[in-house]
Parts: structure tokens; sequence; C-alpha cells
């Protein structure tokens, strides 16, 4: 499953009032955001691990429209996850997490081979030494323990569907989703 497959998805299944606020992997070239102030993304200053806590409060700002934040498992990791699913249960604040989840820092491994494009991490084994986030751990039971719901999709012609079940279920149920997407 590539990361243009997903954004391919996001079109298709979102409701035009859904706001995403991206934390990795929404790719804007195929990504159509469809109305003013649908869609986020980090600022020059931002890092990794920013997404989650910033659709907490833009759930918390806009309440009546859907709130989808994804991201990868390295920016999943470095946002404290426990503590982000746990406000939104406090706040009651409903949010789609989408995980694309290939098991590495994929932007750690990017920048250090952009930075020394001969050295070891591009020469070595992949992913590359301190990038790669084995054993992965099962993301989906996170959100379980703050009494949201989580699921594992391994089947690309899954994605759509489960998205749109994940949207009703924020929207209609007001519960806290991640769907854990198996990516390359």
């Amino acid at each position: 499953m590539t990361k243009d497959w997903l954004n391919h998805c996001l079109n298709e299944a979102l409701p035009d009032d859904a706001v995403v606020v991206d934390d990795y992997w929404v790719d804007r070239e195929i990504f159509d955001a469809r109305t003013a102030g649908s869609f986020y993304m980090h600022s020059p200053a931002a890092g990794l691990g920013w997404g989650m806590p910033a659709a907490i409060g833009a759930a918390l700002a806009a309440p009546d429209r859907p709130m989808v934040c994804p991201l990868g498992d390295g920016a999943y990791l470095f946002g404290n996850p426990a503590s982000c699913h746990q406000a939104i249960a406090m706040h009651d604040t409903p949010l789609l997490t989408i995980l694309c989840n290939n098991a590495r820092w994929g932007a750690v491994q990017t920048s250090t081979i952009g930075v020394f494009p001969e050295g070891h991490a591009a020469r070595g084994p992949k992913p590359a030494p301190l990038s790669d986030l084995r054993p992965v751990p099962d993301f989906e039971k996170y959100v379980e323990a703050s009494g949201g719901y989580g699921e594992r999709i391994e089947d690309r012609a899954a994605v759509p569907d489960a998205i749109r079940r994940a949207i009703r279920m924020v929207r209609e149920d007001g519960r806290q989703v991640l769907l854990k997407i198996i990516c390359e």
C-alpha cells in the first residue's frame, strides 16, 4: 500500500466538510481539500508529532466537522499517543487517526540520506540504522485503552470503506477511531 493510494482513498472517502490535519503523508498534488479551512499541515517550525495534538485542538474549535489526522507510525510515537487518546476521551473530541504503518521513521532515513548520500545509511541495510521501528506495537490497541475503536488494515481495497465507516463512528457515535494501515 502506497501513500499515493492512501491520498486517493482520502479523496474518495472523506465528506466535503472533513478537516484534515496532516502530520506525514498527505500529498497536496493528489489530495483535494474541498473548502477553505479544511487542510492543515506543519509549519517550518514544527516537527514529527505535532499533528495529533493539533487535530485535538482543531476538533475542539470545530466540533461539528469530522476531524482526520493522517500520520506515520514515527509521528504517532513522537506525539505521545497515550496522552493524546486520553485527551480526546477527556474532552469528548472524536477524531479519526489514519496511521500509515511502514515500521520505520521514513523521515529520519530520508533526511539522513539527503545529507549524506554516500554515507552508511545510503549504503547499509534497509531500513537505515536508527530508523527501524520493529517490533511494531499493536497501535490499534492504544486507542482502545481510551474507549476508542482501532482497526488494522492490510488489504488496499478495504481502505475507502474503512475510512467511510470510521467517519460514521466519529460523526454519529462520537467515538475516536484509529485505522492502522500497513504500508510500504
